[in-house]
């Protein structure tokens, strides 16, 4: 899946900031659906949430130190901007 609108990077990173792995996850605070207008015409809608939930499951390493997640910037032609982070225990 690759990483662009609608979508979220999760990462784990090392002390130092290396990553240690990654994945691309749909966001999960994106709500999206069909619906039948007056005229039998299918609309759209999409909503985002302000709070989404996703479980992430990632190999162990004594070295994992953060998990970060991102969020693609269109403006930057779909750079990563960190949006969250968590230290691990």
């Amino acid at each position: 899946m690759p990483f662009a609108a609608g979508r979220l990077e999760v990462a784990i990173e090392d002390r130092e900031g290396n990553r240690l792995w990654r994945t691309v996850i749909a966001d999960p605070r994106l709500v999206r659906g069909e619906f039948f207008d007056g005229d039998g015409r299918i609309e759209e809608s999409v909503q985002v949430l302000r709070d989404g939930a996703a479980r992430i499951v990632f190999p162990h390493d004594d070295a994992a130190h953060r998990l970060v997640v991102l969020e693609p910037v269109a403006a930057d032609g779909f750079a990563p901007r960190q949006i969250a982070s968590l230290e691990l225990p």
